[in-house]
């Protein structure tokens, strides 16, 4: 009787191991970033498709962002990513969403205001920060990645504020301070820091969105598109 009660609890034991090991498995630490990476490459993809016929520079923008989380799914869908082929091209689109991406989205902004000047400063910046990469070490590549991204955002900000988009203006805003908080890793509260960059991207990509004319804005939506002349 003994015995078989041993066997019972040891059956126990090793089923309640095997349901935690599959529950590692299926629901990793970082399933919630996987999740908003999910959200952020809808929200990059749709935009880009509204954008496409109008402003293609900015949907080119934003595609190369939604490449990038779209192996963000992939990637924090893994218990152990590091070193992976998958690990490395989230790396690589990651900062190809920094280096041209977002410049991609000031040079739209750049267009509509018909701001030539502005325009080839963030081509010659790109370009430098591209070539540059090829030879600079890691932490002076982040830097370099960091100061074009910036540019462009800073870019975005004076177009709009000097125009009066106050949805361009407020989803650079959003990029801007979501990029700060999500920077670092850690949590803020029960959020993971990634995720808040995440969603907060999701948004400022919806108001972008909103800040090109001349692009139908969503179904039953009565709120005019563009506040240039607001």
């Amino acid at each position: 009787m003994l015995n078989s009660g041993n066997a019972i609890y040891s059956q126990r034991k090793l089923y309640l191991v095997q349901i935690c090991t599959f529950k590692d498995l299926i629901m990793p630490r970082q399933l919630s970033t996987s999740l908003s990476d999910l959200i952020l490459a809808i929200s990059a993809f749709y935009v880009a498709n509204q954008l496409y016929h109008h402003h293609l520079k900015p949907s080119v923008g934003l595609i190369i962002q939604g490449i990038a989380a779209s192996i963000g799914i992939l990637r924090f869908s893994l218990e152990n990513p590091e070193g992976s082929l998958i690990f490395k091209g989230h790396k690589f689109f990651s900062w190809l969403a920094a280096t041209f991406g977002i410049p991609a989205i000031a040079l739209g902004f750049c267009g509509i205001y018909s701001s030539a000047v502005l325009a080839n400063k963030i081509i010659i910046f790109v370009a430098i920060v591209a070539v540059s990469s090829f030879f600079l070490p890691t932490n002076m590549r982040q830097l370099t990645t960091q100061a074009v991204s910036g540019f462009a955002m800073l870019t975005i900000l004076l177009l709009c504020f000097m125009y009066r988009n106050w949805y361009g203006l407020g989803a650079a805003v959003l990029y801007v301070v979501s990029g700060l908080i999500g920077g670092s890793e850690g949590q803020i509260g029960p959020f993971y820091k990634v995720d808040i960059l995440h969603y907060g991207l999701v948004i400022g990509n919806f108001m972008f969105w909103y800040s090109f004319p001349t692009v139908d804005p969503p179904p039953s939506s009565n709120t005019k598109h563009y506040l240039q002349n607001f």
